[in-house]
């Protein structure tokens, strides 16, 4: 699992929740209440249970911010180390909070839980005058306690007592760019920024502390040069670099305590698992050499030959005929090479096996195929080493059984991989019925056999219902199950595409119950102006509410929601649609024309004559919908019919900044974004077909040509409409008028994405891990696909209709 989306989906069985969430499994183990006097007051928010003392009348308050103390533990010593915290906090009157359960201490200290959050199991709030004698009273009554590191924080000496200055009371600050946690100071709100000791107000214990902390970082460093991170997780870094002799090398780090699996195994284990099988492979040519393994500072490290990076997935990527159209299959040998490459992995794994190691962890990321042919594993520690292994649940989903590794175990994950050379997403599948047919077609794809007996493609009543069932009322963050964003981007879960706003606005698109429809925007009028603070922007913020709920019929409420954001914020940093100024301004003149306002017109006019009409396309320009000129073409093109006023210069400059990011590769025009060539909506040329032809802008044949070409990529890992098969069915709705031959096959197959969750039909999400319901990844998006004109449907969702 990745960062973040794995984390969010360990809390319900079938949407993205995080392990807090009421019934989770990782709510067991309940720490029992520390005993604090009776004049003190107990509370529960999300992980957390606070305690604060009160005066007989009313409760002191917290200072905005100050310097925090984080104390951290292992899950085995969690209850002690908040029994003995909470005692020391009593007797200092400083108010405190804890994880509710040693299953939350767990979670939150796995391999791909949040950085952000790890190894945290109590904080305290002294006053600043109180810091020293609380801390030292901290590290003498913990003594003994074990903990890892938390990240960008110093820690006092080798006790698990640490610092950081920070936000006391949870603030909010508006951006260009978005919402940041926040940092009093002054009077003032900063961005409340992890790890910047030198942003923090002078304090004499708290400066001796970093300062000794430093030392102890710079003491020893490792021989590496031109060091590069390849990838972080809570378990530590993995960089590429130049070791003193000259050699490429991979580095490992395992930081202590930390990353646990399962089993709450912590990553030293498993890296120590890792060298020793690599010591037992040495010389064999099947895995990397071992170069350096030790300890420094708070981390264990393993430097290893770099082995190259043409993995499995990156030779797919760049080889399988339907991933980029128009490879001619015959001439690719793709067909002969899937065997070749079979062969030479599990020839490797005879030699792992016959020295006594079962790699347990084999999948196509972890296979590197060398210029000779051979086959190279890497990442051995889930091994199991003369049947002995040190690890639970660290191994990729799909590929493995969740069973102890066995060479019988390896051979069966090759065979997921024979899978999956075919059709990259097939390990993942929703059951077994899809898989055998996305396997069908793929293979029908690269010409080896016809497909018979296709699945339907899901109906638009379906997903409506399924939509409309799994709404929860009394939910504050959002009404509806959508995408993990909900829950580490504030106000994402109401917002136009990953939450509840884009759900409301594609149900009533789609003639769903009225009633319900009402009830679900006078949620979203409400949680609108209850949370904390809204981003700016149309598709991931505020606007995009405000635009929502006018096109609801509720334009009293879009007007607060407009309130809101008309408070001194900067500027957007871009003209992007999803959120910078042409989005923006996009609410502003919808709401204009409804309410008719003619301040809200004169912001609408001030926004799109800001508007770029000439010169090159900014820095962060990201091709499509999204943060490209495909996005700024549609909207400036709506704008120009809501003002009156002629914005084509806008909308054919900014397309052109898309059309020059294209990059041609055999048949296909795709988007590039850094060394990734991508089809879709919201990323990709797919943007740039429905924006010309929304925009009316005519285009060459041989751009037509590639963009049609792009649009039919069969081997799509996802069914969303923002990256995934839905937009893609829109974009080849676009580039043909409804004519492209390959669109009835790319809107069957969002059969792929469903499933049944108790009667109801559901939509997979981001990285096909849970069920989402919003308009990039969920059900939602699909609805625009199934539409009878899915490009009039997207305008109708997107504001880009008037």
């Amino acid at each position: 699992m990745g960062v973040d989306w794995g984390f969010f989906a360990l809390g319900h069985e079938h949407f993205f929740a995080p392990p807090w969430t009421e019934d989770s499994p990782w709510l067991r183990g309940l720490l029992p209440d520390p005993t604090v006097p009776p004049q003190w007051t107990s509370s529960d928010s999300g992980p957390w249970r606070s305690h604060r003392p009160q005066s007989q009348s009313t409760m002191r308050p917290l200072p905005h911010s100050g310097w925090k103390v984080h104390i951290s533990a292992h899950p085995d010593h969690a209850a002690r180390s908040v029994e003995d915290t909470a005692r020391v906090c009593v007797d200092h009157g400083v108010e405190f909070k804890h994880l509710r359960s040693s299953g939350l201490v767990h979670a939150l200290q796995m391999k791909f839980a949040p950085t952000a959050h790890s190894g945290k199991v109590v904080v305290c709030y002294p006053e600043p005058d109180a810091l020293e004698d609380l801390c030292l009273a901290l590290v003498d009554a913990l003594d003994g306690i074990e903990g890892p590191d938390i990240v960008g924080e110093p820690r006092i000496g080798t006790s698990t007592v640490h610092l950081r200055f920070g936000a006391f009371v949870g603030e909010w600050l508006a951006t260009g760019d978005g919402v940041v946690p926040a940092v009093r100071r002054g009077g003032e709100l900063e961005h409340d920024r992890r790890g910047s000791a030198s942003e923090s107000p002078p304090h004499p214990f708290a400066d001796a502390v970093a300062a000794e902390h430093r030392r102890t970082l710079t003491a020893a460093t490792l021989p590496l040069r031109d060091a590069r991170l390849i990838h972080r997780t809570n378990a530590g870094g993995v960089y590429r670099g130049t070791w003193d002799d000259g050699r490429a090398v991979v580095v490992k780090e395992a930081r202590h305590g930390a990353g646990l699996d399962l089993d709450g195994i912590a990553s030293p284990i498993r890296l120590a698992q890792e060298h020793t099988a690599l010591q037992r492979l040495s010389g064999r040519g099947v895995a990397p050499e071992p170069i350096w393994y030790g300890s420094i500072g708070p981390s264990d490290f393993l430097v290893m030959q770099d082995v190259g990076v043409g993995t499995l997935v990156h030779h797919e990527a760049r080889r399988h005929p339907a991933v980029i159209p128009g490879i001619d299959v015959e001439a690719s040998g793709y067909v002969a090479w899937i065997d070749d490459v079979l062969a030479a992995v599990r020839r490797a794994l005879d030699i792992v096996h016959a020295a006594g190691v079962a790699h347990g962890d084999v999948h196509p990321a972890n296979v590197v195929m060398q210029e000779d042919g051979s086959a190279t594993l890497i990442d051995f520690e889930s091994s199991a080493i003369d049947g002995i292994s040190c690890s639970r649940g660290i191994a990729a989903a799909g590929y493995s059984n969740g069973g102890p590794p066995t060479p019988r175990g390896d051979l069966a994950a090759v065979a997921n991989i024979a899978d999956a050379l075919v059709h990259p997403a097939a390990a993942n599948a929703t059951s077994t019925v899809v898989r055998a047919d996305m396997l069908a077609a793929a293979r029908a794809d690269l010409e080896l056999a016809p497909h018979v007996d296709r699945l339907p493609a899901p109906t638009t009543g379906a997903l409506v219902d399924g939509i409309c069932r799994t709404a929860t009322l009394d939910a504050s963050d959002s009404l509806f199950p959508v995408d993990h964003r909900r829950f580490h981007v504030l106000g994402a879960g109401l917002s136009l595409l990953w939450g509840t706003a884009g759900v409301l606005v594609e149900l009533q698109r789609c003639g769903a119950d009225r009633a319900f429809l009402d009830a679900g925007v006078e949620w979203l009028a409400k949680a609108a102006h209850a949370v904390p603070q809204l981003a700016s922007g149309f598709g991931d913020g505020g606007h995009g509410i405000a635009w929502a709920l006018c096109e609801l019929g509720n334009t009293s409420a879009a007007e607060r929601v407009l309130a809101r954001l008309d408070d001194g914020r900067p500027e957007p940093s871009g003209p992007w649609w999803r959120n910078g100024s042409s989005g923006i301004a996009l609410a502003y003149a919808h709401i204009a024309r409804a309410t008719g306002r003619e301040d809200l017109r004169d912001r609408a006019l001030k926004l799109t004559e800001s508007l770029p009409t000439s010169g090159n396309r900014p820095v962060d320009h990201i091709p499509g919908i999204g943060f490209g000129g495909a996005g700024v073409a549609c909207a400036a093109d709506t704008l120009g019919r809501l003002l009156d006023g002629d914005t084509g210069a806008v909308s054919a400059v900014s397309l052109d900044w898309d059309l020059r990011s294209c990059e041609q590769r055999v048949s296909g025009l795709y988007g590039r974004q850094d060394s990734v060539l991508l089809p879709y909506l919201g990323r990709g040329s797919g943007g740039v077909a429905v924006a010309a032809r929304m925009c009316g802008i005519e285009m060459d044949a041989d751009t037509v040509a590639g963009l049609s070409a792009a649009a039919a990529t069969p081997i799509v890992a996802f069914g969303g409409l923002y990256e995934g098969r839905a937009g893609l069915a829109v974009a080849a709705h676009a580039i043909s008028t409804g004519e492209h031959p390959y669109l009835p096959e790319l809107t069957r197959r969002l059969c792929w994405s469903v499933g049944n969750v108790d009667g109801n039909t559901m939509f997979k999400g981001d990285q096909n891990a849970r069920y989402t319901t919003d308009l990039a990844t969920g059900a939602a998006g699909a609805l625009i696909a199934l539409a009878h004109d899915p490009v009039a449907a997207f305008a109708s969702s997107c504001g880009f209709s008037t």
